[in-house]
């Protein structure tokens, strides 16, 4: 997998043309076409380790949340309802052109939430208990 990373005009412009040498190479038969996919993403701060501790205390709090209002789920069900309501997921493509909704990771490791996202994941955590299940959770 080959990431561009744009930061400048130059930059942008550098990558149209070495795609358009690839359409060209490929028109000419010099190489075989192979569909590529082009996924574009606003660069931001990294989370760090203190947001990523973070959110699993506010999941903590919101299991309990929920427990006082007699459900009881996991963490692991908790995180995947908290991003799939909150609207952290991207669209995926399978092969037979179905289009689905995933829940984008929060792993140490996954660049798909940077720090600002990571932030607004807590703060959304934070206003579904306060007002769905009446329980404030502190800073």
């Amino acid at each position: 997998m080959k990431e561009f990373i744009i930061t400048s005009r130059q930059d942008f412009k550098d990558f149209v043309q070495k795609t358009n040498n690839y359409f060209e190479a490929s028109e000419k038969g010099q190489i075989s076409f192979v569909p590529f996919r082009i996924i574009s993403k606003k660069l931001g701060k990294d989370k760090t380790s203190k947001q990523h501790r973070y959110l699993f205390a506010c999941l903590s709090e919101l299991k309990l949340a929920f427990e006082n209002c007699g459900y009881q789920y996991n963490t692991e069900q908790l995180l995947h309802f908290v991003k799939m309501a909150s609207g952290y997921t991207r669209s995926d493509v399978l092969k037979d052109n179905t289009i689905v909704c995933v829940p984008k990771s929060v792993a140490d490791v996954s660049e798909d939430v940077n720090s600002e996202e990571m932030t607004k994941l807590c703060e959304w955590i934070k206003v579904f208990a306060a007002t769905k299940l009446d329980y404030l959770i502190e800073d």
